[in-house]
């Protein structure tokens, strides 16, 4: 046997792959996933705050300036009522048509705010949290009106409130709704789920009423209601309407 033979017989074969190496491997590889999964939920944050910003930008102008709304409906001429600058920016609107109407044919006043911002400022002044807060109290069941709006029949609140006593009572007879996307509803929804939403309008309607006056059917307020929806939502259905070719949000 030569000496060659011998080495090639003897040799040891090749050594496998050390584990170390392997380990760092599938260490490189968990790394780059992580990397990956961070970005893709950085990716989808970024998609939703911009969708979020685009949402709150909708909010940010009326679809028509609301000074549009007619001061003469029907037998109601309307006169304008500057609001508290304090109440007026913590309703959070971007435009705003606060007035007083006046019957021509009985001498009988409404108080008229319609007002439009983001729906995430706007939702959540209702009177159930205003109307305390200025020292009145609620002094009857609420209960839930129909008032058509030309189209169909749309839920106002209504609510009694009451300021004072004895002689110097002083009691007010409250209707109020909010345009939620194209449904409106005097219900105060939660948080996120009206964080999808652009702006949104309210109405809200307020009466001084005497101290045995009766709430039904007949009530002021139910009728100037019943002249303004219809006005106010054509003026919506107008402005939100998508042209031709053309995709518009509907606020």
């Amino acid at each position: 046997m030569s000496l060659s033979t011998l080495e090639t017989s003897t040799s040891a074969p090749p050594s496998p792959p050390r584990p170390v190496a392997a380990g760092r491997s599938w260490l490189w590889a968990k790394v780059a996933l992580a990397v990956l999964l961070v970005g893709g939920s950085a990716g989808v944050r970024w998609v939703r705050a911009g969708r979020y910003a685009a949402i709150v930008e909708a909010g940010e102008q009326a679809p028509f300036p609301l000074v549009e709304i007619p001061m003469k409906l029907g037998p109601w001429k309307g006169e304008e009522s500057k609001l508290d600058s304090e109440i007026a920016r913590v309703t959070g609107a971007v435009d705003m048509a606060s007035r007083i109407y006046t019957d021509q044919r009985t001498g009988t006043k409404v108080s008229v705010v319609v007002l439009y911002g983001p729906a995430t400022k706007v939702y959540i002044h209702s009177p159930e949290n205003c109307y305390p807060r200025a020292g009145f109290r609620q002094i009857d069941n609420r209960m839930v009106q129909e008032i058509s709006n030309g189209r169909e029949e749309v839920p106002f609140a209504s609510l009694l409130y009451e300021k004072g006593g004895g002689s110097t009572i002083e009691r007010h007879q409250v209707y109020y709704s909010w345009l939620y996307g194209n449904m409106w509803s005097p219900v105060t929804l939660k948080q996120k789920q009206v964080d999808r939403l652009p702006g949104m309008f309210k109405v809200h309607v307020d009466r001084i009423v005497g101290l045995h006056e009766k709430i039904d059917a007949d009530d002021p307020g139910l009728k100037f209601l019943s002249i303004l929806m219809p006005d106010l939502q054509r003026r919506i259905d107008e402005a939100t309407s998508p042209r031709p070719g053309e995709s518009r949000p509907r606020g």
